[in-house]
C-alpha cells in the first residue's frame, strides 16, 4: 500500500496579495532540481519572465508561513525536477491557489490531474513555454486551475486524509 503525506490548508492557503511573479521555483539551483531547464524556458521568454527562485541557503532557514507568502505573490509554480521520487511543493502551490506546472516524471506527477488541477508537461522547454504562455494570457483559467487545485488538496491531500490513509493501513494489516 502506499500512504501519500499531506499538505496543512490552514498554512498553505491562499493569501490575498499582490502578484509579483510570473513564475515561481522551490528548489536548488542545480540540474538535479531542473534548474538548467528552467534557464531554457526562461531563455525562450528572452528573460522577460519575472522568476522567483526560492532555494534552500546554507545556515538559514525558510518557515511554513514565508513560503506561503512566496507561493502567493506567483502567478505560477514550475516543478521540474529530475528522479524526484515524491515532492510536496506541487501540494503547497496547489494548496495556495497557485496552479502548478508540473515535468512528467517521478513523484510530482501523483499530485496533479492535467488540465484539472495543473499540468504534467514532458521535459520539452518548448512545451513548457507554450503552457506558460496560455497561463499567463488567461487569468481565468490560472484562477480556474488554482481553485480546483486547492479543491482537490482539502478533498483528498491535507494531512487530516493522509492519517485515515495511515490508520485504514494499520487496521488493514491487524485483521491478518
Amino acid at each position: 500500500n502506499v500512504c501519500f503525506l499531506g499538505v496543512d490548508p490552514n498554512v498553505f492557503k491562499p493569501l490575498n496579495i499582490k502578484k509579483e511573479y510570473d513564475l515561481i521555483f522551490v528548489g536548488d539551483t542545480i540540474p538535479m532540481e531542473g534548474y538548467d531547464t528552467l534557464m531554457e524556458i526562461s531563455k525562450m521568454f528572452k528573460n522577460s519572465l519575472k522568476v522567483r527562485i526560492v532555494k534552500p541557503e546554507k545556515g538559514e532557514y525558510i518557515t511554513d508561513k514565508m513560503l506561503t507568502q512566496e507561493y502567493n505573490k506567483a502567478k505560477i509554480l514550475i516543478v521540474l525536477g529530475r528522479f524526484d521520487p515524491f515532492s510536496m511543493i506541487p501540494w503547497e502551490g496547489m494548496a495556495c491557489c497557485v496552479p502548478p506546472v508540473v515535468v512528467n516524471e517521478g513523484g510530482p506527477i501523483e499530485a496533479v490531474k492535467n488540465s484539472e488541477t495543473g499540468y504534467l508537461i514532458n521535459r520539452s522547454p518548448l512545451g513548457f513555454k507554450a503552457v506558460i504562455e496560455k497561463l499567463l494570457r488567461d487569468e481565468r483559467l490560472r484562477n480556474k486551475i488554482g481553485f480546483s487545485g486547492r479543491k482537490d488538496i482539502l478533498k483528498y491531500w491535507n494531512w487530516e486524509k493522509s492519517a485515515e490513509r495511515v490508520l485504514k493501513i494499520v487496521n488493514e494489516n491487524l485483521k491478518i
